[in-house]
């Protein structure tokens, strides 16, 4: 499927600030309920999870459904215009440059939606995993959401997403695929990597992967979901400092 009025944006980039204007209004898509849905009860049996940073907040909703769960949470992020544009968006939260992070008093958990799949490397996943580590207090908790191998599937009909692009045919880990939004006109490229490519990076990172977690839709919820019913687009990672 091609495009080319489409805004595209390129996982690893920094974006602009149109891109990054016009990537607030996936804020409310039914995506962001089912990957945010089960975090509560996945992290309910930890205790003293007040402070939250969320790395990699993009233009703020992921740092807005923190913040009414009642945390104390902070965003950063690396792109300049995302973090104005959260600032617009959520003027009452605070936002920050991933260079002020060194400066920042430790978390009780870092939060992490939709970054994994961003990272080109499995090198630059345990870069980014240390990172959240060295935020942690000692018994700090990890909780990411990212695409699962599912998600790019060429095959797939998803409520949200069109997969249906050359780059989605058969990847190998490491790979660039690519998704659109079908609401919208705007088409992401990724990297594509396995359950197996994660946890190995866990293996050798700073952090103790200690639960994963495949979200699915339910038939009772207000969205008219496709094979979200039965195959997860998306995984979660529950981990804690070493």
């Amino acid at each position: 499927m091609i495009n080319n009025n489409c805004e595209t944006y390129k996982s690893g980039e920094t974006h602009n600030v149109l891109q990054a204007t016009k990537y607030s209004q996936t804020h409310q898509l039914p995506y962001r309920f089912l990957a945010y849905r089960d975090f509560p009860g996945l992290i309910k049996n930890f205790d003293g999870i007040n402070r939250v940073l969320d790395l990699g907040s993009g233009t703020g909703a992921s740092t807005y459904y923190l913040f009414e769960k009642g945390y104390d949470v902070i965003g950063v992020d690396k792109s300049h215009a995302m973090i104005r544009e959260a600032k617009l968006n959520f003027p009452k939260l605070y936002f920050t440059e991933i260079e002020k992070l060194k400066s920042l008093p430790a978390f009780d958990l870092v939060f992490s939606s939709f970054v994994l799949f961003e990272l080109s490397s499995t090198q630059e996943i345990i870069n980014y995993l240390n990172l959240a580590s060295s935020t942690l207090r000692n018994d700090g908790i990890f909780f990411a959401v990212t695409g699962s191998e599912n998600l790019h599937q060429n095959t797939r009909n998803w409520m949200c997403f069109d997969v249906n692009y050359k780059e989605n045919f058969y990847p190998h880990s490491g790979n660039i695929v690519k998704l659109g939004l079908k609401e919208l006109k705007m088409e992401f490229f990724d990297y594509f990597w396995k359950e197996s490519d994660y946890k190995e990076c866990f293996q050798r990172s700073n952090l103790e992967l200690i639960q994963t977690h495949y979200p699915l839709g339910f038939k009772e919820e207000a969205f008219e979901w496709k094979e979200e019913l039965f195959i997860p687009p998306f995984i979660t990672f529950l981990a804690k400092k070493k």
